[in-house]
């Protein structure tokens, strides 16, 4: 019996892969052993919900970050010359970062952020470097033929994972935990040896910023898409609305907020269309569901006098503390239901438009603040400096309001044709979610058997 190991540090695959029909169509005969390695904050939950005859759940604690681990951490994030990398970069200065450390950031950027050299260097130091002594014991415990790590970029798990596997020269294949990851978290510090992408557009910045070869990268699309192709949790829409205590008759607008993490002033857009609708811009049978981001704080508090305007969060919490988020298939299938019982999707530069596109919605993007906002923690830095963002854009696929009349005009024009845009949105779907079809999770597993020679 062979010995794979899989890293789920994040709440992301565990929802998107091992809840979906990735673990059945993996090892259908049990003739595979299958480790789960996650942090100790997951380990009694995952354990519960996926430990059986053939599958461990393990974890290794976080240690306490060398000062060598943090020189590399420091130059992997911060070599990678994207306008993200500049979004970052400035976000964490406005929240209190020195000046010293701003300048050594971007002059790292600026210098290094397309050196293929670098990166190479960097890689060889990572892979000379030792396992704690947890990593090397799950080695030496389990012998495993191959390593799946679901979000490489991890520094908590799948990297120290990944490193060890490659030092004893074990089967790798790693995996991103969303569109965004080559162009915002810096190069990877291992490279597994084949890599799995969600879209064409991951690949070609793969390419473009990791200096990855194209023969290593393979397309599957988004597991979390698979979830849009169980037709049966589709539920009536005057039973579904509610959830939100709407009469079905009214038109529904979903927007899919950041978090005040990444957008602190976001709660403002829905003051905007408050007043839109009370000062008649807008039709009165319209409102706004606010959906709050599961791993982030949302002002929704202070929607709930509003009018025009639900307040809505959805997702499974473990403690108190945001970050203990999970989502299964209750919260998967309320996820569809709200989107396919909107008229369209809203959001300033969440993965929600991908959603809403998936499911054939008009998307806008929304690129202002109620009251003017300093640039570099405002919505409008989206708009330039969010790698992703930009080439979506760049497709057509969804509607641009940079102030509250064009959100007004480009809502009630989405309205009267919601057929506008349709064109740029099927470019959309060709660049960010092909392939869109359902089978995400099998191809995975199908990949990971031919690789591990299952």
């Amino acid at each position: 019996m062979k010995t794979i190991f899989i890293t789920v540090a994040e709440a992301t695959p565990a929802c998107n892969i091992l809840r979906g029909t990735f673990l059945r169509t993996f090892a259908p005969d049990k003739k595979i052993k299958i480790v789960l390695v996650t942090t100790r904050e997951k380990l009694d939950a995952y354990a519960k919900e996926f430990s059986g005859e053939f599958i461990v759940v393990e974890a290794i604690s976080q240690i306490e970050a060398t000062i060598s681990d943090r020189i590399l951490a420091f130059i992997s994030r911060n070599a990678l010359r994207t306008g993200t990398t500049q979004f970052n970069q400035m976000r964490q200065y406005h929240d209190g970062g020195s000046f010293l450390a701003l300048l050594i950031k971007r002059t790292i950027s600026i210098v290094f952020g397309r050196s293929h050299t670098l990166q190479s260097i960097i890689r060889k130091i990572e892979l000379k470097r030792k396992a704690s002594w947890e990593v090397s014991a799950l080695y030496e415990k389990y012998q495993p033929t191959g390593v799946f790590s679901t979000v490489s970029i991890n520094a908590e798990v799948d990297v120290p994972v990944l490193r060890e596997a490659k030092r004893r020269q074990i089967l790798t294949v790693g995996m991103l935990r969303g569109w965004d990851n080559f162009t915002t978290h810096g190069f990877l510090r291992v490279v597994p040896d084949r890599m799995m992408v969600q879209n064409q557009y991951l690949k070609e910045m793969g390419m473009k910023y990791q200096f990855l070869d194209s023969v290593i990268l393979e397309v599957v699309g988004f597991p979390q898409n698979d979830w849009y192709f169980r037709k049966e949790w589709i539920q009536p829409r005057e039973q579904f609305l509610k959830n939100w205590g709407l009469d079905p008759k009214k038109r529904v607008i979903l927007f899919g907020a950041m978090g005040d993490f990444l957008f602190p002033r976001e709660g403002e857009i829905a003051e905007v269309f408050e007043g839109l609708v009370n000062a008649g811009q807008l039709p009165g049978d319209v409102v706004m569901v606010f959906r709050a981001h599961p791993a982030f704080a949302s002002p929704l508090e202070r929607m709930k006098t509003m009018k025009y305007v639900v307040p809505d969060r959805n997702a499974v919490y473990a403690s108190s503390l945001v970050s203990s988020w999970e989502m299964g298939e209750g919260e998967m299938a309320y996820l569809l239901n709200s989107i396919i019982h909107s008229d369209m999707v809203v959001t300033a530069g969440s993965t929600m438009a991908l959603d809403g596109i998936a499911l054939g919605k008009p998307v806008i993007m929304t690129a202002f603040e109620k009251t003017p906002t300093p640039y570099w923690v405002s919505a409008k830095r989206f708009l330039h400096h969010y790698t992703h963002y930009e080439a979506l854009l760049k497709t057509g696929g969804m509607r641009l309001a940079q102030n509250p009349e064009e959100f007004a005009t480009a809502i009630t024009q989405y309205m009267h044709d919601p057929k506008l845009d349709l064109a740029g949105r099927e470019m959309a779907k060709d660049l960010f979610l092909a392939p869109f079809d359902g089978y995400s999770g099998v191809r995975i597993a199908h990949m990971l058997q031919e690789h591990f020679e299952l």
